[in-house]
């Protein structure tokens, strides 16, 4: 008689030992699990390793593109900076040029048409001025999300 089974993945053979008649009432086991798997494990092994390394460079090119991302935003500040100061500047004479056509007009030197004139430059270069803050706001944000700060709410 002969028995069989399986445990944890592994097939036992259990068989009494009829041919050796000393031993009658002996018992033997027989394992069948494989000793050697031919390398798979080993590749298994390797496989693993690779992905590590994928991953760590994965990483790698994670960090260098966050890194060239607080870069741009951060030129795109200094630009939305720069293009402020210029607007300012810009309003700033505008209100001097406007000043001396008020004063001319009154003197009667210029028409009221260059007086208003004066008045729509100054005007549109101040909403220009409200532009360029806007987009300084926007770029403050913009660097403040790419380095991982939350966003801020009041300016």
């Amino acid at each position: 008689v002969e028995i069989s089974f399986d445990f944890m993945g592994s097939e036992y053979n259990i068989s009494p030992t009829k041919d050796i008649p000393e031993y009658q009432s002996s018992v033997s086991m027989e394992l069948t699990q494989k000793l050697f798997s031919g390398g798979r494990i080993i590749k298994q092994i390797e496989g693993a390793k690779e992905r590590v390394s994928l991953s760590e460079m994965a990483k790698e090119v994670n960090k260098r593109n966050i890194l060239l991302s607080v870069i741009k935003a951060c030129w795109e500040l200094k630009r939305a900076e720069k293009a402020v100061e210029i607007e300012s500047e810009a309003v700033s004479h505008l209100e001097t040029i406007l000043n001396m056509a008020k004063s001319r007009y009154e003197k009667g030197a210029i028409s009221r048409l260059e007086r208003d004139k004066a008045e729509a430059e100054l005007l549109n270069a101040r909403i220009d001025l409200i532009h360029a803050e806007t987009e300084r706001k926007i770029a403050v944000d913009s660097l403040l999300k790419e380095m991982g700060i939350v966003e801020r709410k009041n300016y």
